[in-house]
């Protein structure tokens, strides 16, 4: 009976909570993938100046 429990319901309840963790981070990572998480971590945006527009307007 236990291994048919094993089976079905997996490793996951088991696991401590810091590999529990380690599960999580992973399965994030795979679902947005790795270049956008990479993307994500090691970009640097700049501050983006805003300008203002001038035009002349007849009314």
């Amino acid at each position: 009976m236990s291994s048919l429990l094993l089976k079905i319901r997996g490793i996951t309840p088991n696991l401590t909570p810091g590999a529990k963790l380690v599960v999580i981070v992973l399965m994030f990572a795979g679902r947005i993938g790795a270049l956008s998480f990479g993307i994500a971590l090691f970009s640097r945006r700049l501050p983006e100046t805003i300008l203002e527009g001038e035009e002349d307007l007849a009314v």
